[in-house]
């Protein structure tokens, strides 16, 4: 997972905000946000307007994160009625330890995942 991804998460966005504003859909922003797919120039810079930071600061740089436990990495949740992003992991695939403590208690370490 990138950096961006957790900006946009302390920022309240959603996927499909960011997609809407780099003209892309929400699957190609999904496979960006896990490092999968190549950010150009001028997604990065629409990237950065659209959160309103300054510079990249490391915005496109991977950070450490576990697989998320409820997705399994894959971002997608399926239902009986629909497919839809992963509510824990927003899409992302991954999850920080600190966001696991957060939702899931302090005591919580899936096995594997320290």
């Amino acid at each position: 997972m990138l950096r961006i991804g957790d900006v946009m998460k302390e920022q309240g966005r959603r996927q499909d905000w960011l997609a809407g504003r780099l003209g892309i859909s929400q699957s190609m922003l999904s496979l960006m946000l896990r490092g999968r797919r190549y950010w150009s120039e001028e997604r990065k810079r629409l990237a950065i307007e659209a959160l309103g930071v300054e510079g990249d600061d490391g915005l496109f740089e991977p950070i450490e994160g576990q697989e998320c436990p409820l997705c399994r990495g894959g971002g997608l949740v399926e239902t009986p009625s629909e497919t839809m992003y992963c509510r824990f992991c927003l899409g992302l695939g991954q999850v920080t330890q600190e966001r696991l403590e957060d939702v899931l208690g302090a005591e919580f370490v899936p096995e594997g995942m320290v």
